[in-house]
């Protein structure tokens, strides 16, 4: 199957702040092009290697790293074969492939109000997780876009900086912002998994209300 062709757009240093817009169900955020992303929708059909990688990688504004500098980022978009397996597996929405990569009683943190988004909070273990997390995430969300911007492994742990599109199907808005994940590696499976992200912004974005949060 010939992978699909894929629309380019300039590099997300473009934009820093979060940015929630009105979208159809036929827009197609893609891949940032040149820089390892998962292929939520681009380069689908890529060889292990060329995952995410969209024409020639532009060169980052001065004064910024690039992430493709480092050897150890050759064959996946983190140090860890652990997490490049896990954002692979997310962008293909695969909770199967997802829980494998997991360990048995694996700790996943989310903050925010679990009264208006359903899958944050605190879950321990495969099945919560399953249920709990994944279930909930992927009947409202769908995930368009994420780029792996930076990442560094430290001590058994990785942290992830990439910049999502998510399209929430309860409000058919897409929220596009910035993230940062710290996942925890012991024998080669994910033990606990915590983000950082504007809980507000996607609460907001999930209810399609602008005014959430605001007395």
């Amino acid at each position: 199957m010939p992978a699909p062709v894929c629309a380019e757009r300039e590099n997300t240093y473009a934009e820093s702040e979060p940015r929630v817009r009105e979208a159809g169900r036929g827009a197609r955020p893609v891949a940032v092009r040149g820089w390892w992303s998962t292929p939520l929708l681009c380069a689908a059909g890529a060889e292990r290697g060329e995952r995410g990688r969209v024409g020639a990688a532009p060169h980052p504004p001065e004064g910024e790293l690039d992430p493709m500098s480092s050897d150890a980022l050759a064959e996946g978009p983190t140090e860890d074969p652990a997490v490049n397996a896990y954002l692979a597996a997310f962008a293909d929405r695969d909770v199967d492939r997802l829980l494998g990569l997991v360990a048995q009683e694996a700790v996943w943190t989310i903050p925010g109000d679990a009264q208006i988004v359903p899958w944050v909070g605190t879950h321990r273990g495969r099945e919560t997780l399953r249920y709990g997390y994944y279930a909930p995430l992927f009947e409202a969300v769908e995930p368009l876009a994420f780029d792996v911007l930076h990442s560094h492994a430290s001590a058994g742990a990785v942290f992830v900086n990439g910049r999502f599109t998510f399209r929430f199907h309860p409000s058919e808005e897409v929220l596009e912002d910035e993230l940062v994940v710290r996942f925890t590696i012991a024998d080669g499976l994910i033990t606990s998994f915590r983000i950082y992200e504007d809980s507000l912004a996607v609460a907001r974005a999930y209810t399609g209300d602008p005014g959430l949060g605001l007395v």
